[in-house]
C-alpha cells in the first residue's frame, strides 16, 4: 500500500470568492485540484505561491455550484486544455 502526502488550503472563503487547493505530493512535482475557483486566476497563483505550488500543476478544478464566488468566469479563458473541470449536472 502506498501513501501519498495530502495538504488542504483553504485559499479564500468569504463572498469575494471561495477557494481551497488539495495538493496531492507526487514526482517530480506534487498534483493540485482546485475546489471552487471563486478567486481571478491571478489572485490564486498568489496564493500558491505562497503555499510553494503553481498553478501550473492544476490536474483538476471541482466546482461545487457556479455562483460567482464559487466560479471565477476568468478561468474559463485561463485554463490550459486537458484540465478538466467537473460539476455535477444539477448545477
Amino acid at each position: 500500500m502506498t501513501i501519498q502526502r495530502v495538504r488542504l488550503s483553504v485559499l479564500s472563503s468569504s463572498s469575494a470568492g471561495n477557494s481551497t487547493v488539495l495538493e496531492v505530493a507526487g514526482t517530480p512535482r506534487p498534483r493540485l485540484v482546485l475546489i471552487d475557483a471563486g478567486l481571478s486566476p491571478r489572485a490564486t497563483r498568489t496564493h500558491l505561491a505562497s503555499l510553494g505550488a503553481s498553478d501550473r500543476d492544476l490536474a483538476a478544478v471541482v466546482l461545487t455550484h457556479l455562483d460567482r464566488d464559487h466560479f471565477n468566469a476568468g478561468w474559463l479563458r485561463y485554463l490550459r486544455r486537458g484540465v478538466p473541470i467537473w460539476l455535477h449536472r444539477s448545477h
